[in-house]
């Protein structure tokens, strides 16, 4: 058990942080109202490889920061999209969580 123990930690390789920058547009719709709008911001970003074996790894990934939204927001009457009003938000928090399967093509 100690050996498996001991196997475990040591394919887990630590990925140094880094700076991230994001930036794109939303339009999303949720029953009858929705939101239309640019979104922008950075942070920090790190994370964990595990290997699982000499050609498949896991890579879990998280990145939190400052997000701004700038959207306008509508609501659907009669099949007709009605503009409601227009917004920002400023968001401080995580804004990327993942985890993504690696293949290692060339060894």
């Amino acid at each position: 058990m100690k050996n498996i123990c001991h196997n475990f930690y040591r394919t887990i390789i630590f990925n140094a942080s880094a700076l991230m920058y994001h930036t794109g547009e939303f339009h999303y719709k949720l029953g009858k109202t929705g939101k239309q709008g640019n979104y922008q911001g950075g942070g920090l970003t790190g994370g964990y490889i595990f290997n699982l074996n000499r050609s498949l790894s896991l890579d879990f990934h998280a990145g939190a920061g400052y997000t701004y939204a700038d959207y306008d927001e509508y609501a659907l009457i009669n099949d007709v999209r009605v503009h409601k009003g227009s917004k920002t938000k400023n968001y401080w928090g995580i804004n990327q969580l993942g985890i993504t399967l690696i293949w290692k093509l060339i060894k």
